[in-house]
């Protein structure tokens, strides 16, 4: 329904606000960004006894949405990011570790040969 509204719960605010998530609105054209607090003053926010935003209607919450997407999708990156370092760090572990058993065999062959020789 385009006139009904609903509520944001305390712990999703909490979230917003202990992880710094910003809240980008676009007013004209230009996008703003503010804390959750700042954003639920500016469209006059009112709260229940328990700390919950009451009286969202769905386009401010869409925008909240938006920004744990963005968040989420930044934290994505992140893990992707950390996933290639360590793909990378171990493609150069198994280089060395395939140098060392070459040059173990190496070594070996070359202890052969001395031994060898000296009898």
């Amino acid at each position: 329904d385009a006139g009904s509204t609903g509520s944001l719960p305390k712990e999703v605010i909490d979230y917003l606000r202990s992880h710094n998530i910003s809240v980008t609105v676009q007013n004209d054209g230009k996008n703003t960004s503010g804390s959750i607090d700042d954003y639920l003053k500016s469209i006059g926010c009112k709260f229940d006894d328990q700390g919950n935003a009451t009286g969202l209607n769905k386009g401010q919450l869409d925008v909240i949405k938006g920004a744990l997407e963005t968040d989420s999708g930044r934290c994505s990156d992140f893990v992707t990011q950390a996933q290639l370092q360590i793909q990378k760090t171990m493609q150069s572990y198994n280089v060395c570790v395939s140098l060392i058993n070459s040059m173990q065999s190496l070594l070996a062959e070359m202890n052969k040969s001395i031994a060898q020789n000296i009898r």
